[in-house]
């Protein structure tokens, strides 16, 4: 009996295995993705990564009695990921700037943050706002072209960008951005 109870299990954990392996009940993982849906994620990636550090960043402004200073070094130590964000999306281009796609989605995200920072910033250092953001605005040129990117592939100003952006970005010493957004229909 202890035999068969034994035999019988094994069995069953072969049969398991089987199942479990079947190539039709494996998860579609990177491999299989294309190269177009890889890249689009990468992007995508980045700007999910941006929106929640840019928060972090916000929530450090308002909550924490940072001077100038301190805050400029605070925003100084994302500007690789911020300057990242929007140069994956520039090189990805077209693809990446469709409307509606998960690129799309993920950039809405990170500009709604930064523009939540950006009023953060002008509202607390006033004078001394874009001095604090100069890290990120230091790349003011690439943001703009990201906007462009989008608004020539048909993606229209409210998928893409927050009420009042170009105001808040003007405010923090991003002329090309605050353009660009004015521009986006």
């Amino acid at each position: 009996m202890v035999a068969f109870n034994f035999g019988l299990l094994a069995s069953l954990f072969l049969v398991i295995a089987l199942v479990v392996a079947h190539p039709n009940n494996e998860r579609l993982d990177a491999r299989d993705m294309s190269p177009e849906a890889k890249t689009k994620g990468r992007v995508s990636d980045k700007f999910v990564s941006l929106g929640k550090n840019v928060k972090w960043l916000n929530d450090a402004v308002q909550q924490q009695n940072l001077n100038s200073r301190v805050a400029r070094e605070r925003v100084a130590g994302y500007y690789q990921l911020f300057r990242d964000s929007f140069q994956y999306a520039n090189d990805c281009g077209r693809l990446c700037f469709q409307s509606g796609s998960v690129v799309n989605v993920s950039a809405y995200e990170a500009f709604s943050q930064l523009n939540q920072l950006a009023k953060s910033v002008a509202s607390k250092y006033g004078s001394g706002a874009s001095t604090v953001m100069s890290p990120f605005s230091a790349y003011d040129t690439l943001v703009a072209r990201t906007i462009n990117g989008f608004a020539q592939e048909g993606t229209p100003a409210y998928s893409l960008l927050p009420p009042q952006f170009a105001d808040s970005m003007a405010q923090v010493g991003f002329p090309q951005t605050a353009a660009a957004a004015h521009q986006i229909k």
